[in-house]
Formats: C-alpha cells, sequence, structure tokens
C-alpha cells in the first residue's frame, strides 16, 4: 500500500502542475510524446534485457504461458461485458485493453522493495534469505513485464482505436481508349491489359510496408529489441555483461533515461484532467476485475496446481507468490501510452488518465491479495519442503 500511496502522490505532483499552469498543454503533449517514444523503449531495454536469457524463458516457461493466458481470459471478460451492456451503459473501448494489461513494472517493484524491507515473505522463505527472494521476485516480475509489453504493444493501440485507419488504394485499372501515360509512365493502348502488372508488385509491398507501420510502434520497438539482446549472446556481452564494449557507456546511458520514465508518466497522467464525468459502470466492471476477480482466479489456480501437481511449476515459493500476484492490481500507467499511439482525441486520452488515476488511488487494495497470496504459501510449506 505505501508504494500505491507514492505512485499516487506523483500523479498529484502532476494533477497540481497543470491546475496552477506550470506546464502549459503543448508542453504537456510534448512530455507525454517524448515519455511515450523515448523513455519507455529504454525502461524496456535496460530493466527488462537483463531477464530475457533464453535458458532462463526455458526454465521459468510458467511466467510466459500464464501471462499470456491471464491476457486472453482478461479480453473475454472485457469483451462479453462491453457487449452485454454498451446498450444501457456507457462502455467506451479503451475498457477492454485497460482490463488486460496491468501494472507489471512500475507498481510491482516498488511494492517488492517494500515488501522486503517490512519483511513479508520471512515466514516463507527465512530471514535470512529475503534479500535473495526479493531479487528472484524481481527476475520474475520483470519476465512477466517482457510478455506483457510485446503482447500490448502489439495489439492494444488496435483495439483501444476506435479510428478508422484510411487505406489509400491506387487504382491500377486503366480506360482501355486513354492514350494518356499511367502513374508509371506506361502509354495505354488497346493492346495493353487492363490490369498493369508491373505495379503489381509494388502495390504488395507498399501494403505490407503500410500494415508494418500501422503495428509497430516506439514501445514494442523497445521491447523487441530488448529481446533480442537479452537472448542473442553476442549482443548480450556487448551491452550487458562487465567488460562488454558498450557495458558502461551506451547501456548506462539508457539505464539513466529508462529510470525516469515511471516518474515523469505518472506526472504526466495526473496533469490530464478531464472535465467528462467517467463511465461509472465501465469503471466499476474494470475495477472489481483488477482487485477481486483476477486476485480470486490467478491465487486460485496456482495453490491448485501447485498442490495437485506440486512439480509443474518451478520449486520456488517466490515462484508461486510472482504467478499469483503478477496478474493483480490496478491498470498499467502505460495505457495513456497506448492512448497516445492509437490517436484517441484528447477527451479520451483525459478520461483514460482520469481512470488510472482512480485505479491508482484504490491500489492499496493489492495488499489484501498480496497477504492472501503469502498467507496460502506459507501454509503450503510442507510441499515445498517434500520436493527440496
Amino acid at each position: 500500500s505505501q508504494a500505491a500511496i507514492a505512485v499516487l502522490f506523483v500523479i498529484l505532483y502532476g494533477y497540481a502542475a497543470k491546475a496552477y499552469n506550470i506546464i502549459s498543454s503543448p508542453g504537456l503533449k510534448n512530455m507525454s510524446t517524448i515519455t511515450t517514444s523515448l523513455f519507455l523503449p529504454a525502461l524496456f531495454i535496460s530493466e527488462i534485457s537483463p531477464e530475457a536469457e533464453l535458458s532462463r524463458l526455458i526454465k521459468y516457461w510458467p511466467i510466459v504461458v500464464f501471462p499470456s493466458l491471464n491476457i486472453f481470459i482478461s479480453y473475454i471478460y472485457a469483451s462479453v461485458g462491453r457487449r452485454l451492456f454498451k446498450s444501457k451503459f456507457s462502455f467506451p473501448l479503451w475498457i477492454i485493453p485497460s482490463c488486460m494489461f496491468n501494472n507489471t513494472i512500475t507498481l510491482m517493484l516498488l511494492m517488492l522493495d517494500n515488501l522486503g524491507t517490512l519483511g513479508a515473505f520471512d515466514d516463507i522463505v527465512g530471514e535470512n534469505n529475503r534479500s535473495q527472494a526479493i531479487r528472484r521476485a524481481k527476475a520474475y516480475f520483470l519476465l512477466n513485464a517482457l510478455v506483457h509489453s510485446l503482447i500490448k504493444f502489439s495489439i492494444a493501440p488496435k483495439l483501444m482505436s476506435t479510428l478508422a485507419i484510411p487505406v489509400e488504394v491506387t487504382s491500377t485499372l486503366i480506360d482501355p481508349g486513354s492514350t494518356e501515360p499511367d502513374h508509371l509512365g506506361n502509354h495505354n493502348t488497346e493492346e495493353m491489359p487492363l490490369l498493369s502488372t508491373s505495379s503489381l508488385p509494388r502495390a504488395s509491398y507498399d501494403n505490407v510496408w503500410r500494415k508494418i507501420r500501422e503495428t509497430v510502434n516506439p514501445p514494442l520497438l523497445g521491447a523487441l529489441l530488448a529481446f533480442i539482446i537479452g537472448v542473442i549472446p553476442l549482443l548480450r556481452h556487448m551491452f550487458l555483461e562487465k567488460g562488454g564494449i558498450f557495458t558502461s557507456t551506451l547501456t548506462q546511458s539508457i539505464q539513466k533515461m529508462g529510470n525516469i520514465y515511471a516518474t515523469i508518466q505518472l506526472f504526466v497522467v495526473g496533469a490530464q484532467p478531464t472535465k467528462k464525468s467517467l463511465p461509472k459502470f465501465a469503471l466499476v466492471y474494470l475495477l472489481s476485475y483488477r482487485f477481486i476477480l483476477m486476485p480470486i482466479f490467478s491465487i486460485s489456480v496456482i495453490s491448485a496446481l501447485r498442490h495437485w501437481q506440486p512439480d509443474v511449476l518451478l520449486k520456488d515459493p517466490i515462484f508461486d507468490f510472482a504467478l499469483m500476484i503478477a496478474p493483480v492490481g490496478p491498470t498499467t500507467s502505460t495505457m495513456a501510452a497506448v492512448s497516445q499511439i492509437a490517436n484517441l482525441s484528447e477527451d479520451d486520452t483525459s478520461l483514460v488518465a482520469s481512470m488510472l488515476t482512480i485505479s491508482y488511488i484504490v491500489s492499496p487494495l493489492i495488499s489484501v491479495p498480496i497477504a492472501s497470496a503469502v498467507t496460502i504459501i506459507a501454509k503450503q510449506s510442507p510441499i515445498y519442503s517434500v520436493m527440496k
């Protein structure tokens, strides 16, 4: 809860800065753009690359599988809810990705530091193993964040956007009666075919390139680059390992940019208040899922799996804790970045920011599933003893 309160204070600082005209609307927009396009990709590279080792991904395969499953279940929940209730209540499209993606980096890392300080894991790992447990937990949560980031910035902008992207179609049909040159400089005659075949490869190339440009965005590129650097041994040595040619220079500079992302993004969220009222039913639908239904689901599934199939998961109680808590909590603050990538209107972007603010106001509720998870894992401690 202390981590959530700290996050909330940063949001309030942004609100105060905008309320007292310390920052202008154009300045806020520029700050949001540079945060999304530069600082967020830097965060992915600096925080996720070290965890994206191929052997580690194979060893920790549930961290890859379970987030994907949780995202899919969240999509079903949000989509069904919107289909059922949008005729009676305001249910904007951005609620769907907001249900799917929770805060997997900023809040979780702050939360782990506080839990370590308070000794929350002492009952399951022992006081002497506290620091090692926190390091393992951070590694698990960052791997989860890698999976989330790759999926989120691949599909969330399209799910959120209600803007139809116009598809430019260049007609290659030629009027057989015309003698004017076409756009390739070819003069038409009666003997020429109706379809200019010379333009087909170029048209296909243009279509593919347009699709790539519509899908790829800076955060997605950053997540992909983080994955590539982590799994390719040569790049990993050059950028991440001691003695690497870029480890003390380029990597350090990227890390410094990534470190300021969370603070600036939350500040921007707070500085985007809206005069429009949030859709109350949709907001309750979202928050009840993120703080009640998803914790019940994730904790129940992992505890049951550990009880009935104890050898399936890694033999580490902290691993169970990560799987239980990783999908829990408020919507990710990067949803503000997603709304910008999706070209939402200024009003909708402000509504997303207000939704995030309320999500973090209630985020101390995450302490309930955290306490429940630790208690359940402590009761299952004989299972871990047998497995050793």
